[in-house]
């Protein structure tokens, strides 16, 4: 299986106002804010036809997406691609020698296995794995 585009992040310093400014922008609706306590964010998602947006801000004590927000402001954050066998997938790319901030698929929100690939290992762009 080819990975598939998931979602694209954007990382918002309040989600609430970012939140109506892409539902009017998009003319779409958003889904519910959920609260992702172990990795400190509050996220939402837009659904396009063929992917989602996701608008993903930092919880109190999230001290990398805070410091991600202060250097870049309200920019892209991450793509996440859909792979099948996370594990694979990252053995895969330890084995290309990819430096990875996950070495192991974690849980994420939804409850989907997911994992990081460090931005130095892709051209400066922040991918996020996510077991479909």
């Amino acid at each position: 299986m080819k990975p598939s585009i998931r979602h694209i992040a954007i990382a918002v310093r309040d989600i609430e106002p970012a939140k109506q400014l892409y539902a009017g922008i998009l003319n779409v609706s958003m889904s519910e804010t959920t609260d992702v306590p172990d990795q400190k964010v509050r996220i939402c998602f837009i659904q396009l036809a063929n992917a989602r947006i996701e608008l993903i801000s930092p919880m109190t004590g999230n001290l990398s997406l805070t410091r991600f927000l202060d250097k870049h402001g309200e920019v892209l954050h991450h793509i996440c691609l859909g792979v099948a066998d996370i594990a694979a997938e990252l053995a895969r790319l330890q084995q290309q020698g990819a430096r990875l901030i996950d070495e192991q698929a974690r849980v994420g929100a939804g409850g989907h296995k997911i994992a990081f690939v460090h931005p130095k290992s892709t051209s400066g762009v922040l991918i996020e794995l996510e077991e479909v």
